[in-house]
């Protein structure tokens, strides 16, 4: 079973819940209402976190530049100098 360290701040009728993965450093922060149940509170702060690291993942997934295609490789000619097309 996954651990996380909870915070809570009161804040009037709320409360702010921050959530950290000790393993990763990684954190997530919520507001709720003050009366809610502690569990229910906590789950949403890890659903939270669980989505901003799914978001994260596929945002650097998208910036990963494209394998480069064959014909875009250094060409070899008869003589054996490399040529590149530019």
């Amino acid at each position: 079973m996954q651990e996380y360290l909870f915070e809570y701040y009161p804040i009037g009728r709320f409360v702010r819940v921050s959530v950290i993965d000790p393993a990763t450093n990684e954190e997530a922060t919520i507001v709720g209402d003050r009366k809610a149940c502690l569990d229910t509170l906590q789950n949403t702060a890890i659903r939270k976190l669980k989505r901003l690291r799914r978001e994260r993942a596929s945002s650097v997934a998208d910036t990963q530049p494209p394998i480069s295609k064959q014909e875009d490789a250094p060409k070899n000619d008869h003589r054996g100098a490399t040529t590149i097309d530019i």
